[in-house]
């Protein structure tokens, strides 16, 4: 995938039926694709810069704050000093809580996260993600000064670009659901002159996926008829009756061949005991 669908895809993901299946149930038109190894990710940020929340000074904690480890880093009680604040950066501590200025408790970031961004980065590439993502972003679009001063004021750390002769376009589709499993093929299905699959043929998920890669669009396949079948059903004589199949998928019958056995009966003939 080039593309990140919310809540359906992400950019990098393999493509394979059941995705297919939820980008065409979601209602979108077209979906864009690209080989994979493809990808280049750049990092947007030449410096990252930890600015302190200078209004956690003189605050006192109320809880203990402990590290990624679950180890106690500084306990409840003490007052937030500028070396508290460094050693709570270093430890990655997003936040802390402590006292209210009018009472109660609040929490509070210890620090904000800002970079200071490159100049220059390709300008001849397709946008298809960042971090963090954005839905109001148009992705897709080939970088301008525009769309990249945009990144800049959302903060991005780093986006993934694709060039334009990489990225491609297709349509999601949904197998018919009588062709798989159920069906051989009435006819060889030739292209360019050569067979791809031939008649007899057993019509399987892989073969419909390569029909779809090749533009082929109908196929031809035997007429099917289902046959219910009685499945251990008692009886007045308090015996069972249990019908089965003789016949497997893609065998070739002829007058008479029977299918199915049954009650007092031995593939086709009258078995009494």
């Amino acid at each position: 995938m080039a593309e990140n669908i919310p809540g359906i895809a992400s950019i990098g993901e393999t493509i394979n039926g059941n995705l297919l299946h939820k980008i065409f149930y979601s209602g979108k038109k077209s979906f864009a694709y690209t080989d994979t190894d493809v990808f280049e990710s750049i990092d947007l940020a030449e410096l990252v810069i930890y600015e302190k929340n200078e209004a956690l000074l003189g605050r006192r904690i109320v809880e203990d704050v402990l590290t990624s480890k679950n180890k106690i880093l500084f306990n409840a009680g003490r007052e937030v000093t500028k070396g508290i604040m460094d050693r709570l950066i270093g430890a990655k501590i997003s936040s802390v809580i402590v006292e209210g200025l009018m009472g109660g408790t609040e929490e509070l970031p210890v620090y904000e996260v800002k970079y200071v961004h490159k100049d220059n980065i390709p300008i001849d590439r397709i946008l298809v993600h960042s971090e963090p993502y954005f839905e109001d972003i148009e992705y897709g679009r080939q970088i301008s000064p525009t769309l990249f001063s945009t990144l800049k004021e959302k903060n991005v750390r780093k986006i993934v670009l694709v060039s334009t002769e990489d990225l491609k376009y297709a349509n999601p589709f949904v197998f018919n659901p009588k062709l798989h499993r159920t069906n051989v093929l009435a006819s060889t299905v030739f292209i360019g002159g050569k067979s791809i699959a031939e008649k007899e043929s057993i019509v399987t998920r892989e073969m419909l996926i390569d029909f779809v890669k090749k533009d082929i669009e109908t196929i031809e396949v035997y007429k099917t008829t289902n046959i219910p079948l009685t499945k251990f059903r008692r009886t007045n004589q308090d015996t069972v009756v249990n019908k089965y199949p003789l016949v497997s998928q893609a065998d070739v019958l002829t007058t008479k061949t029977p299918i199915i056995n049954g009650e007092a009966c031995d593939r086709g003939r009258l078995a009494l005991g």
